[in-house]
């Protein structure tokens, strides 16, 4: 019985391992090196005389269960019984879900905005969660029934707690306080304040009398629950703290950060005790076990480490995650661990034993006003054309057309609840619509001139509207009654705006001054003065203390409302500003100028953040989501626009050009590869053996751009001749010629849902395409000069292009409108997403590469070596490294974290055109003017094939999703394909191979063996699967090397 018990738990480990799906022989050979002593083991180990024996500190083996949710997860949880899990994800949901089975047992719908903490109570009855809609709710776990919503936080909650007693629960918030509440009445207990920053992460202590907390302030603190009293603040951290846990006892406190470190101090003295290292980018979660015995952690390098508590020293390294690990617990018998991504993955570890669990898985004029609805899904905008428009904001569809007013909209507010739209216009009238029917519901006469501002009080009862008759007046949403009319300024009103509670009214005019009022007697309570020029607008800050004003004296200045004094003074010295706005959390100032661009302030410091250009007449009016991720605003150019606020050897040597390769690119399965040429050819190469597999001839000058769809079945190119062309790979005919741009096409991309094709050109423009007709479905127009790259983000949302006008502007695909623009310093070349799309890399003719944060357009590194222009960026599948290729000759590898050269990739002998890597990013490719295809090893540099064909320069070179063919494109119009020689008896077989790092692996994702560097060079990897010494006989000194998760075995030959 224990021999069959023995071989079924080697069945069921074997049978859930990568190498399940290899040849029979590394059945065996496992079998013999499985970590379990027991008998049959033992016995089959003596026929493998040449394995050898493994020594060091193995630790416990982990395996996972995957659970594959439908939105990116932002916490996880384990209940007290270690049955269920809980998350909570961007698409605003919590879910249960079974343990053991992966099945999903609850929903539950509430919060507005992503969640971004769950914990259960420690009797498993109740969850807690908090979210970006800044409220914490407490639920039913069993019913899903709502029992409690905690407000009083004024920004996002990022994380919740509950007391060890059930009794209370602690939140963290960027309002910077921590909170204390109890779960019964819902009533808030305590606010611990000194954060002087975001708050990240709060936990109870065991015995429930002290608080941690985290903090962007780069601070750890403790906290006495009773009092509120701070008992410690533990100081180390160089940069924000994102997690804090308490141990078992209550004397430590374990916390991780942004500076990829783990530190554990002693909670009373505030000693450090420990430092951990090992992540290689930044900690976001950190767990303690329950036994006292492990720290878990989580990172954005996507793995999960484990550490033992005493010794500090590293037990594993958990790899699987394909994205950023954003939480981590531990069950309450220390045998499991959950984890959260934003792979959409929560994955259950088992800590002891080593088999898997389970698998589961546009306006006619210009506009003059813009806002957002409360729940951030669309925007009204008022226009010169007298119409009042409904857009959804996140495709920019219009939804409704407002029609009624004689004259221009001047002004558009939504009501609290999001029914009703209300309007100010020329015609001197104020009406109200209804939002979903486009139906008037009132029209309100009493003003003698055009209504500049208008806007609803919180409550949605009143309206405030300010006019060219220098009265500001106050009306009865409902009967339509006037029920104020505010007499003082001595000039036009252009501003008006209700205090977040509604007691107050503020407006500005043209008499220079900013006043306040009491919205229900009327009476002047604060008149500001300071402004040198006509004020035109007003926002009041989200706490009801400041008072914002832009003027035409080119400034915007913060006032205090309570005494009226003079906060701020942000100036814009080019030109008026014309609107301003505050962000929901108080923190930011958006204004739009004369100057044609949006400007970010940081409230506080007044320091500006950002410029977001796009618009090309004077901007009128801007705004800002309630959950502050975009900014709208509303120009004279007709538009409105949104904007998004967060071994170095060569493989492969095809020479085969008798002129300059333009362009490469690989198929997503990396088995083919597509080049373009000077003589207008597009070729298409088999990646492994190097045969012509196609040539794709109409063209009539230079092929610049080829590239591969996502199911590679066709390469769409793009030339000299203005048009872009799509092929068929396997029969060579041309299905779509698509004209319209005026001038050579630099590039071109399919979307990864291979839906569309977006081209740019010479000509200043991105032109989105339909992959099926052909029609066009958008021209993009912002750029100044002509776009030379451009990039789909991996989601097919958003289109980056880079130009010789020194910038990148990252585009909504669908409707075409400017989301972003990133400003340098030197035209542009080249822009790729990364495959998160969470930044992007870009090439230009100074010969650097920088990356940028896509979402708030921040420069995150310059990769200087180069020493003259480049002109091909790309990025490797896992996300981790930058292939880039220039005209000094070379291609060069980087490392995104760090900044750091990888490699240089020496042998062309001329100016370098095209790079990019396979879809399994074991190989580069890269095209030159010296007529040659090179594909690169980045770990061994072996040469395997030379494609001898094309009669002119290669312009561009791609691989096939399959990676079975290669296309290229000439200058002799053509475009040419090539088949590769594949190993038969491995085709349905994955293969081991060396990374850039020294790990032998099966996939990317299940690492075996981490090798010395002297030991590296010396391997190689036919296709196939066994990993096979380049030399007769070597010996490894297994004291030097790492074993990863998906170890199956090793020989020594």
């Amino acid at each position: 019985m224990k021999r069959i018990i023995e071989t079924k738990n080697f069945a069921a480990y074997f049978a859930m391992s990568p190498a399940v799906i290899s040849t029979p022989h590394l059945y065996i050979s496992a079998l013999a090196t499985w970590q379990e002593q027991g008998i049959l083991v033992q016995r089959w180990r003596k026929k493998f005389c040449k394995i050898p024996s493994i020594t060091g500190n193995q630790g416990f083996t982990i395996s996972e269960l995957n659970i594959l949710n439908n939105s990116e997860v932002n916490c996880v949880a384990f209940s007290p019984d270690g049955k269920c899990i809980v998350s909570g994800s961007d698409d605003n949901s919590i879910k249960v879900w079974d343990a053991l089975s992966g099945a999903q047992l609850q929903q539950l719908n509430g919060h507005t905005q992503q969640v971004l903490s769950v914990s259960f109570s420690p009797d498993g009855k109740c969850i807690a969660s908090s979210s970006r809609d800044n409220s914490v709710r407490v639920w039913d776990a069993f019913s899903g029934a709502q029992l409690q919503m905690l407000n009083g936080h004024t920004d996002s909650v990022t994380s919740v707690a509950f007391s060890p007693n059930d009794m209370h629960i602690v939140s963290g918030s960027w309002d910077k306080s921590v909170r204390m509440w109890d779960v019964s009445s819902g009533a808030q207990l305590q606010m611990l304040n000194g954060h002087t920053d975001n708050v990240t992460s709060v936990a109870f202590s065991l015995n429930g009398m002290w608080i941690a907390s985290g903090s962007w302030d780069k601070s750890v603190r403790m906290w006495d629950v009773s009092s509120g009293a701070q008992l410690q603040m533990l100081n180390g951290h160089t940069s924000a703290v994102m997690s804090v846990a308490f141990s078992l006892d209550g004397m430590q406190i374990v916390s991780g950060s942004l500076d990829m470190s783990l530190r554990v101090w002693d909670a009373h003295s505030s000693a450090q005790l420990q430092e951990l290292q090992g992540h290689t980018e930044f900690i976001t979660s950190v767990a303690c076990s329950p036994d006292g015995k492990y720290i878990v952690s989580g990172s954005n390098d996507n793995s999960i480490r484990v550490w033992d508590v005493c010794s500090g020293a590293q037990l594993q390294e958990l790899y699987g995650h394909t994205y950023t690990v954003t939480s981590v617990k531990i069950s309450s018998d220390s045998k499991y661990i959950v984890s959260s991504s934003h792979d959409q993955f929560i994955k259950v570890w088992n800590a002891f034993s080593s088999t898997k669990v389970q698998a589961i898985n546009r306006h006619n004029g210009g506009v003059a006003s813009v806002t957002f609805s409360p729940d951030s899904m669309w925007i009204a905008s008022g226009s010169k054309d007298k119409s009042v428009k409904v857009w959804n904001a996140s495709n920019g569809t219009q939804v409704q057309a407002l029609n009624g007013h004689t004259q221009q909209v001047l002004s558009v507010a939504f009501s609290p609840d999001g029914k009703c739209i209300v309007s100010g216009s020329r015609d001197n009238s104020v009406r109200v619509w209804d939002a979903f029917s486009g139906a008037q519901l009132q029209m309100l006469n009493g003003h003698t001139d055009s209504v500049t501002s208008v806007a609803f009080s919180p409550n949605g009862m009143h309206i405030a509207s300010g006019s060219w008759d220098k009265s500001v007046r106050m009306w009865d949403v409902s009967s339509g009654a006037q029920l104020q009319m505010l007499n003082g300024h001595t000039d036009n009103v252009t501003s008006v705006a209700f205090s977040p509670n509604g007691m107050q009214i503020a407006s500005g005019s043209w008499d220079n001054s900013v006043r306040v009022w009491d919205a229900f007697s009327g009476a002047q309570l604060q008149i500001l003065n300071g402004h040198t020029g006509a004020v035109t607008s007003v926002a009041c800050s989200p706490d009801g203390k400041c008072i914002a004003s832009s003027s035409n004296d080119n400034s915007i200045r913060v006032w205090d409302v309570c005494n009226g004094a003079q906060l701020q003074e942000l100036y814009d010295y080019s030109s008026f500003v014309t609107s301003v706005a505050f962000s929901p959390d108080g923190m930011w100032i958006f204004s739009g100028s004369y100057k044609k661009s949006v400007k970010v302030w940081d409230a506080h410091s007044g320091a500006q953040l950002q410029e977001l250009q796009g618009h090309t007449r004077f901007i009128r009016s801007v705004a800002c989501s309630p959950d502050g991720k975009c900014i709208a605003s509303g120009s004279d150019d007709h538009s409105v626009r949104v904007w998004n606020t967060s071994n170095s050897f060569q493989l492969h040597n095809l020479n085969c050009y008798a002129f300059g390769v333009t362009s490469v690119g690989l198929s997503p399965d990396g088995k083919c590869i597509v080049s373009g040429s000077y003589n207008n050819s597009v070729k298409v190469w088999d990646a492994f053996s190097g045969a012509q597999l196609q040539q794709l001839n109409g063209h009539t000058q230079q092929v610049l751009s080829v590239a591969f769809s996502p199911d590679g079945k066709c390469i769409a190119s793009g030339s000299e001749d203005r048009s872009v062309r799509m092929w068929d790979v396997s029969s060579g005919a041309q299905l779509q010629m698509l004209s319209g741009h005026t001038d050579n096409v630099t590039s071109v991309a399919f979307s990864p849902n291979g839906m569309w094709i977006a081209s740019s050109s010479w000509d200043n423009s991105v032109r989105v395409w339909d992959a099926f007709s052909g029609a066009q479905l958008q021209k993009l127009n912002s750029h100044i000069y002509g776009v030379m790259s451009i990039a789909f983000s991996p989601n097919s949302m958003h289109i980056a292009s880079g130009s010789e006008d020194k910038s990148i502007k990252v585009w909504n695909a669908s409707n075409g409108t400017q989301v972003q623009a990133l400003n340098g310093t030197s035209p542009v070349t080249s822009v790729a997403f990364s495959p998160n799309g969470m930044w992007i890399a870009s090439g230009s003719k100074d010969g650097s590469v920088r990356v940028w944060n896509a979402h708030d357009s921040a420069q995150l590194q310059e990769l200087q070596g180069h020493m003259q222009s480049i002109t091909s960026v790309a990025c490797s599948p896992d996300g981790k490294y930058i292939v880039s290729g220039s005209d000094d000759h070379s291609v060069r590898v980087w490392n995104v974290s760090s900044g750091a050269q990888v490699q240089v990739l020496d042998g062309h002998t001329s100016f370098v055109t095209s790079v990019a890597f396979s879809p399994d990013g074991m190989w580069i490719v890269s095209g030159s003017y010296d007529n040659s295809v090179k594909v690169w090893d980045v770990s061994t540099s072996a040469q395997i094939h030379r494609l001898d064909d094309h009669t002119h320069h290669v312009t561009s070179v791609a691989f096939s999703p399959e990676q079975t063919y290669i296309a290229s494109g000439l200058w002799d119009n053509s475009i040419r394909g090539y088949a590769a020689l594949r190993n038969e008896q491995f085709d349905d077989h994955n293969m081991w191979r060396s990374t850039i790092d020294g790990w032998i692996v099966l996939t990317e994702q299940y690492p075996l063996m981490w090798i010395p560097s002297y030991i590296h060079n010396r391997l190689h990897h036919p296709f196939n699967t066994l990993i096979i010494s380049t030399h007769s006989s070597f010996c490894i000194d297994f004291a030097l090397c790492i074993f990863g998760e998906g170890w199956a075995q090793c020989y020594n030959p």
